[in-house]
């Protein structure tokens, strides 16, 4: 987290990261249960009844700095808790 607070993500990781996003919208909208869902989410959030046509145009106008921006202020490693799952024979932590 302090990493991507300190440093612009590179221009690699973040086109890779819009191709995903852009490349599995279809997935997020393909049974009528997930477009019902997603249309929920754009009234709860007042994204706007044209946000589908701008999805596209609204990822690929991100940026490095806009990445590291929103980081700053919601990514606080000082507040996070790590939980770790696992058979603790296995992990040899019994």
């Amino acid at each position: 987290m302090k990493k991507i607070q300190e440093e612009p993500v590179s221009e690699k990781e973040l086109e890779g990261a819009k191709r995903y996003l852009v490349g599995s919208f279809p997935m997020k909208i393909d049974t009528y249960g997930k477009l019902a869902d997603f249309l929920v989410q754009i009234e709860y959030y007042g994204l706007g009844a044209g946000y589908f046509e701008k999805y596209r145009s609204l990822i690929d106008a991100v940026t490095a700095g806009d990445v590291q921006r929103v980081a700053r202020k919601y990514l606080h490693s000082d507040m996070n808790i790590l939980i770790i799952v696992a058979n603790l024979k296995e992990a040899g932590m019994d």
